[in-house]
């Protein structure tokens, strides 16, 4: 390390952020100007060009974790109305919110047995977000090993990379910094991380969010101070610094869900089908699965294989996870969504990438389930693009039908959701860097 230059400990509680934090160069332009330390949960592979340490993220985060992405799951099966407002209005969290995780009675009883688990969800069921506050500070000490590393390293300033509050790492490490009084900044990774998990319970000396609807988050729902937060954008999806695309014959995107919603590759057909009805048959389709998808790698290649003008996105391989977040999928991701002629996105945070490229962009918006919800219903962020131009939710095919030539014709390249994702002149890292630097020049002040 550097003595002359300042200590950065920069934190990567997720392991899926490391290659796009790497990737987009910010950690290559923070080691230019401070002396870097990563900090990564102990399985995480981290890039070997950098000071490493790493830490068990132990019991009290993976059982907060484990009722907070449930407490949805808990209200359906005990049916508590209440429920619902109480905890969206307490702790922020998103209503359906990662429902493919259903627990049944006896799950809640084992959780229950946990004294920790059920320590976390009487913290949940709280009228008061102080309880929570109280309780996780309290609980700071049950992670010793992020406190040795903050007084092993003594940086100015912490940078933690986040998904939103849902490990605890965020909120322990904001508490043990500010005792030690050192300046800690948190960048969130996606655009609903802060109205889809839980509180942050301590405020950071600087957030960095996507752009005005989350700068709206965290100062609505997490109590924040708006003089602390910066739009910085999106580590994962920066068009404007990539050369432009080569041109390709005219297709659609299908970019699939994560959440399982219908049938993927029985819409793939119709879909194919319909464009042929539509004299629409020049129209290739990419289809491009959820990298965490449940559908069967073996079953999309075998109807694939069957149908004309329809082929895999051809940046994936290996098994559909081992493509998530990672650079070149990505990058891949960025051309195809700037080239089509339309992406289809039942639910995914493609539907904000495309719409900012000015791409039109088709919701599926229905399940095989009759009785359930809308998807989109479901998720605040995506009612807000219900007025959005180029945005067409749809409930039937014979709804898709009808509009579809509609839909062609709106293609465009202005950016459709600036107040989601606002267009950029500057690379995503010096961005990241101009945070850290008004922090680094805050403790100097001091």
């Amino acid at each position: 390390m550097d003595p002359n230059k300042k200590k950065l400990l920069v934190v990567l509680p997720i392991e899926r952020l490391i290659s796009v934090v790497d990737s987009s160069n910010t950690l290559l332009e923070l080691s230019k100007k401070y002396s870097v330390t990563l900090l990564g949960q102990k399985s995480a592979k981290l890039p070997g060009n950098y000071q490493l340490l790493h830490f068990n993220e132990g019991i009290l985060g993976r059982r907060i974790r484990e009722v907070l992405l449930n407490v949805n799951s808990i209200r359906k099966i005990t049916q508590v109305k209440s429920f619902e407002t109480r905890v969206s209005k307490t702790m922020g969290i998103g209503i359906q919110e990662l429902d493919s995780l259903r627990l049944n009675r006896f799950l809640i009883l084992r959780y229950f047995w946990r004294p920790r688990t059920f320590l976390a969800v009487l913290i949940a069921l709280s009228k008061e977000r102080g309880a929570l506050e109280r309780t996780l500070k309290k609980c700071s000490s049950w992670w010793p090993s992020l406190n040795r590393v903050l007084v092993k390293v003594r940086p100015e300033v912490v940078l933690i990379f986040s998904g939103g509050a849902f490990s605890g790492v965020e909120d322990i490490l904001l508490e043990k910094s500010r005792r030690l009084g050192i300046k800690a900044a948190l960048v969130i990774d996606n655009w609903d991380n802060l109205s889809s998990k839980s509180l942050f319970t301590s405020s950071p000396n600087a957030l960095g969010v996507w752009g005005p609807n989350m700068h709206r988050d965290a100062l609505e729902i997490h109590s924040m101070s708006p003089r602390i937060v910066s739009h910085v954008g999106s580590a994962r999806f920066r068009p404007n610094e990539r050369p432009s695309p080569q041109s390709r014959p005219a297709f659609i995107l299908f970019a699939g869900s994560g959440k399982p919603l219908f049938n993927e590759l029985t819409a793939l057909i119709d879909l194919r089908l319909m464009l042929d009805r539509k004299q629409l048959s020049p129209l290739h389709i990419i289809y491009r699965p959820h990298p965490l998808s449940r559908v069967s790698q073996n079953s999309i290649v075998d109807v694939i294989e069957k149908l004309e003008r329809v082929e895999l996105d051809s940046s994936f391989s290996g098994p559909l996870e081992s493509n998530f977040y990672k650079s070149e999928p990505l990058e891949e991701l960025e051309n195809l969504c700037k080239l089509a002629a339309f992406i289809i996105a039942p639910l995914s945070s493609i539907i904000v990438e495309g719409l900012s490229l000015g791409t039109p962009v088709v919701s599926l918006n229905w399940t095989s389930e009759p009785s359930a919800e809308l998807p989109l219903s479901e998720y605040t962020h995506f009612l807000e693009l219900q007025e959005v131009s180029g945005f067409f939710p749809v409930t039937s095919w014979e709804e898709f039908e009808s509009q579809l030539i509609d839909i062609i014709a709106c293609k465009g390249e202005q950016n459709l959701v600036p107040q989601i994702l606002p267009s950029f002149n500057t690379r995503y890292a010096d961005r990241v860097v101009s945070l850290v630097e008004g922090l680094m020049d805050l403790e100097k002040s001091n």
